[in-house]
């Protein structure tokens, strides 16, 4: 056991021990596979996180333009009990008065702390190139007709009113799919429709029911950002407009959470997603907000530790093949140049996982460090590379070793 210990843990450091690891069992190669996976998740986790405060504190142009957010006289920013308060909708992208109040160094803002989940009014198109018709219209096409066509949705941040026309409407439609025996017969929505007239909900709550359904069985394929959302609501028109776009260089507070992107004065991109729940309650200004971002994102890395260990294990072919093909690759060389009692591939492949676990810390030690000077998310993707040239660079360092060992030998013998 002391043995393979030393083989294990120091044979990136000692061509000795390296060569020893080859009459080893394959509880090595899982163990480094496993140490490999923890130090990508770490190394990467740790670029991600740690220079977060230094590239805010060296963002200057993106400090002054949510300094002069939060100053001004006619928004107000109050975080309360893990939910932000705003007097005002702010939205720099859609709204010119807004643009020229808030917008400032290429930076754009988005406040809204409405409820997230507040029905919206929206539609559902269908579009053929640069042509686009509506539901209405799409519905009335043959099945031969909707193949060319692809339906979107577009969403408003207008709030939806349940009058009593739009529940008659909804209402109508339902009953008209409940009925057995008619062409848009549809049995589920028959069966929940009996269960909600059964239900005895008040008039608010039937309206809001009828709604769900009628979202449901008449519109195609929705989905929703939240998912508890049974029909479009306010997170969809931010989410699925601003936040999962190509926007760069904003601010974005929703009601319990807020979301950034920006560039520090070197020009790396940093980009910050977090909640409110452990932020200091009171109302933002220029004394408090630096604090606040900082909070934002550091108190809610936990809710991402998801997204970590999903990275590292999108990376595992990299970490488990990359050993595979050096050790192939030393097989053929080593078989080359022996032509009697060349190592086994399996040799070859111990061998180089030799080496494997300590060129993983190495490459997350790289990858943190590195994390200060480059965009961390897209540094993300240079893992693999970066662990493969410091193992195939130990792998040659190993070979050419023994080779110029084998050769001083075979001279000694030549002079005997």
């Amino acid at each position: 056991m002391t043995e393979w210990l030393k083989v294990f843990g120091l044979s990136f450091f000692n061509d000795k021990l390296a060569a020893k690891s080859a009459k080893y069992g394959f509880t090595s190669v899982v163990l480094a596979i496993v140490l490999s996976f923890v130090f990508f998740m770490f190394g990467f986790m740790a670029s991600d996180v740690v220079p977060f405060s230094k590239h805010y504190d060296n963002a200057v142009s993106y400090k002054e333009f949510v300094h002069k957010a939060v100053s001004s006289d006619e928004l107000n920013v109050e975080i309360k009990d893990g939910i932000a308060n705003g007097n005002i909708i702010v939205n720099t992208y859609a709204y010119d008065g807004d643009r020229e109040k808030y917008a400032l160094n290429g930076y754009n803002l988005i406040i809204d702390t409405r409820a997230s989940d507040t029905l919206i009014e929206f539609s559902q198109v269908a579009v053929k190139g640069s042509e686009e018709i509506s539901y209405e219209d799409y519905l009335k096409l043959t099945d031969k007709e909707k193949e060319n066509y692809s339906l979107e949705y577009r969403y408003t941040d207008k709030p939806l009113e349940l009058t009593d026309e739009l529940t008659a409407k909804c209402e109508s439609y339902i009953a008209g799919i409940s009925e057995e025996g008619t062409d848009g017969y549809n049995k589920s929505a028959a069966a929940e429709y009996k269960k909600l007239k059964q239900s005895n909900l008040s008039g608010d709550e039937y309206a809001k029911e009828i709604y769900f359904l009628y979202v449901r069985y008449y519109y195609t394929d929705f989905e929703s950002a939240l998912m508890s959302a049974k029909a479009p609501v306010l997170c969809d028109y931010y989410y699925l407009n601003f936040v999962l776009g190509d926007n760069k260089n904003y601010l974005y507070m929703l009601d319990d959470i807020c979301i950034g992107s920006f560039q520090t004065d070197n020009g790396i991109p940093a980009v910050f997603t977090g909640y409110y729940k452990d932020c200091a309650n009171g109302v933002l200004d220029e004394n408090s907000v630096d604090g606040f971002i900082k909070d934002v994102f550091y108190n809610s890395v936990g809710y991402y530790m998801s997204s970590y260990f999903t990275s590292a294990i999108q990376l595992a072919p990299g970490y488990i093949l990359i050993p595979v093909i050096i050790g192939f690759v030393l097989f053929l060389i080593e078989k080359a140049g022996k032509k009697q009692q060349a190592a086994k591939f399996t040799d070859c492949y111990k061998t180089v996982n030799s080496f494997v676990w300590i060129s993983a810390l190495a490459t997350g030690l790289l990858t943190f460090i590195l994390g200060f000077f480059m965009f961390a998310r897209k540094l993300y993707l240079f893992m693999p590379l970066i662990f493969a040239i410091i193992l195939l660079v130990r792998t040659a360092v190993f070979y050419i070793s023994g080779r110029v060992r084998d050769s001083a030998e075979d001279d000694n013998e030549n002079d005997g």
